[in-house]
């Protein structure tokens, strides 16, 4: 337990230093991060009802998300504290969801480790893992069979469990709604749109 705390306020330390360092290099972040999508956009152009976009599309889209983060931080005192108590339920959620997954395996985990663990597994997804898909996921099993009597084996099956029962319903619901919508063509542009 004493372990996890250590990790977890270390690796939180280093996340706040990592934020600080981008922020002082943002603009060569962001045209890198645009030319890095774009060069991906260009890749999926081979999978059938993908959109193409352009260079253009992809910084007009990724500057919308900054101006967002930018009214996020000029907004009100109010504002900043709805979105943090959204935030603050939205953890708590994720903490019961995994805490009811472990349950469901048949293992019992005190509810701090999980507050911690939560966290420090999703900066994991920050970090490119080479060849890896579900890094977070790999983080949540290392953590939580450090931090907890659970074996691997049992915080595979919670983390697995977890992920479908969280997953799972977007995915089964938001997958055909997304091929309709790629059948019907409403991910292209339409000639208002352009303008």
């Amino acid at each position: 337990m004493t372990q996890v705390a250590t990790v977890a306020v270390g690796l939180f330390g280093l996340g706040m230093l990592g934020a600080g360092g981008l922020w002082y290099v943002r603009g060569r972040v962001y045209s890198k991060t645009v030319a890095g999508v774009v060069r991906i956009i260009r890749g999926a152009d081979r999978v059938p009802y993908v959109p193409s976009l352009d260079r253009a599309a992809v910084e007009r889209r990724a500057s919308a998300l900054a101006d967002a983060v930018t009214r996020l931080r000029e907004g009100s005192q109010r504002q900043v504290v709805v979105a943090g108590m959204l935030l603050t339920v939205a953890h708590g959620l994720t903490v019961v969801a995994l805490w009811l997954s472990f349950a469901a395996v048949g293992q019992a985990v005190p509810p701090g480790i999980l507050l911690a663990v939560i966290p420090v597994a999703v900066v994991t997804a920050v970090v490119p893992a080479p060849g890896v898909f579900g890094g977070v996921d790999i983080a949540l099993v290392g953590l939580l069979t450090a931090g907890t009597a659970a074996i691997a084996p049992v915080a595979s099956a919670a983390v697995f469990v977890y992920r479908t029962a969280t997953s799972g319903p977007a995915l089964l619901v938001g997958g055909p709604v997304l091929l309709a919508m790629g059948a019907f063509g409403w991910f292209t542009a339409s000639s208002d749109d352009a303008e």
